[in-house]
């Protein structure tokens, strides 16, 4: 789990202006979007120059000088008003392009015009994973160190994949569409093949470049007809970890499989519910019945500790040696992994959790709403406060952008109505305080160290990508400006930061936290 958030896709997502994967938007659209976006300017914020120099004062002022070597000028003039490009960055393609994703190792996943691709960490020049992709057919996962694609309609074919070691490959010639499970920080992966029902698929493990693998389950229930039998897959340090139901056995089981094929390794747990939460080190996970939830070696050997009744969320502490949990009646605890017996209780009331901590000490949660749409109250409480009583952060509508590395802050975002743009603060776990970032902030995207958000400039009608670091939030920064409204996008990969939109994608150096 990640640390900052339990939703890793709301770091890097928060649209307040829908990006849409075209090359070109209809003047009638843009009218009514740039209209709205009208009645909200860019903040006042005192604001440093990135780089130094470069296209900004460093006296925190707006007026550019006639020196300026980015003020607008001559120069300028050749610049098409309704297309306007960023000022700073290294533009790196000439597309219309969509950011889709990055790797666990740092490679950039995106779509220029109809093209999958993929910028290799360092590189300058793309890849190309698919050429003329369409969205109505094809679909596509980055997961793990890899970027797969699976074309066609059919719920069956061939796996075209890339990762850095392999290059594009076709992963397998007939693989279960979107099913890929990668291993880590490994080029290892396990995929699902057509089993001999249309019910069941067979499990292999394989590694990029090496061919369709070894088979490791066969005739794994898919659970649509039980939903008992749901199917959870991960990877241990040596083995595969399955929830579900095997062959023509009803009885859903958790069990690790050996990865050449050898069989069952261990039954971690013998008439399971759905559910299986694994520890940062894939060693143990919680595990439960209908009725009793348990943290089980994965490996064998001790005897399993019960933890609570049922539950539906558990999340670990960065060295685990905790784990709290969300109980199925709302109730929110803490306890640890090691005598979980006499647990605290953290609250009441919750339908899900949102975000924890490294530590497990603050944990952030929502009450009503609905968390998977961002959309949602966001209530945070202190594991250390002798009463344990709740805070109420947002009281609608909001969702998490992540926890600080150092897991002394917690980023969140309250859209306006409409949710062209919103409000950005950062609250201060231990103190209580929260601070406004922006008034009129979009598309937020937070690495636990570094925030970056877009906001809209009436007078150019452009966007401006604006950034603070957690260790400095009074200082905020400008990365770029005249950047498109309607499409620009931000991530983050590795040392690098990347805007792609409908004219193109620029590269940046991040900012050093």
């Amino acid at each position: 789990m990640n640390s900052t958030a339990l939703f890793p896709r709301m770091q890097r997502v928060g649209e307040c202006v829908a990006a849409v994967r075209v090359a070109l938007v209809s003047v009638t659209i843009a009218g009514t979007i740039l209209t709205a976006l009208a009645a909200c300017s860019s903040s006042d914020d005192a604001v440093v120059a990135y780089p130094p120099g470069a296209g900004h004062p460093t006296d925190g002022t707006d007026d550019a000088s006639e020196e300026d070597a980015s003020a607008p000028g001559a120069d300028d003039a050749a610049r098409d008003a309704t297309t306007p490009e960023p000022l700073v960055g290294t533009k790196l393609l000439a597309a219309s392009v969509f950011l889709e994703g990055v790797t666990t190792d740092g490679h950039l996943a995106f779509f220029a015009d109809a093209d999958l691709m993929v910028l290799p960490s360092g590189a300058s020049t793309p890849t190309t994973v698919v050429k003329d992709f369409h969205n109505d057919t094809d679909s596509w996962l980055v997961r793990g160190r890899f970027v797969a694609a699976w074309l066609g309609t059919a719920a069956k074919g061939p796996m075209t994949l890339w990762s850095s070691a392999s290059g594009v490959v076709t992963a397998a010639p007939l693989t279960v569409r979107e099913t890929l499970y990668p291993r880590g920080t490994s080029d290892s992966f396990a995929y699902f093949a057509p089993g001999t029902s249309a019910l069941q698929d067979d499990l292999y493990a394989t590694s990029a470049g090496a061919g369709p693998g070894t088979l490791v389950v066969a005739n794994l229930d898919r659970g649509l007809l039980d939903s008992q039998c749901r199917r959870s897959v991960f990877f241990t340090p040596s083995a595969l970890l399955v929830a579900g139901c095997v062959g023509a056995d009803s009885t859903p089981r958790v069990a690790t499989y050996d990865l050449g094929g050898g069989g069952v390794s261990n039954v971690v747990l013998q008439g399971s519910a759905p559910g299986v939460w694994l520890d940062h080190a894939a060693t143990h996970a919680v595990v439960q019945t209908s009725a009793q939830s348990s943290i089980r070696a994965l490996a064998g050997g001790g005897s399993p500790v019960v933890l609570d009744t049922s539950i539906r969320q558990a999340a670990f502490s960065a060295d685990d040696s905790k784990v709290v949990y969300l109980r199925s009646d709302g109730a929110v605890r803490r306890a640890s992994t090691a005598s979980p017996a006499s647990p605290i209780n953290l609250a009441t009331g919750a339908i899900q959790l949102l975000a924890l901590s490294p530590d497990a000490r603050f944990t952030a949660f929502a009450t009503k709403g609905t968390p998977s749409n961002q959309d949602s109250d966001i209530v945070v409480v202190d594991a250390n406060a002798s009463s344990a009583a709740p805070r109420v952060l947002a009281a609608d509508h909001a969702w998490v952008a992540g926890v600080s590395t150092s897991g002394s802050e917690l980023v969140f975002f309250v859209p306006d109505d409409p949710p062209i743009q919103g409000t950005l603060s950062v609250a201060s776990l231990g103190t209580g305080t929260t601070q406004t970032i922006s008034t009129s902030a979009q598309r937020v995207v937070f690495d636990g160290r570094v925030l970056y958000w877009q906001e809209f400039v009436v007078a150019k009608k452009t966007n401006v990508l604006k950034a603070v670091r957690m260790s400095d939030r009074s200082n905020v920064i400008v990365v770029d400006e005249d950047l498109d409204p309607l499409t620009t996008q931000v991530m983050i990969a590795g040392s690098k930061l990347f805007v792609g939109n409908k004219l193109g994608l620029w590269s940046y150096p991040a900012l050093a936290p």
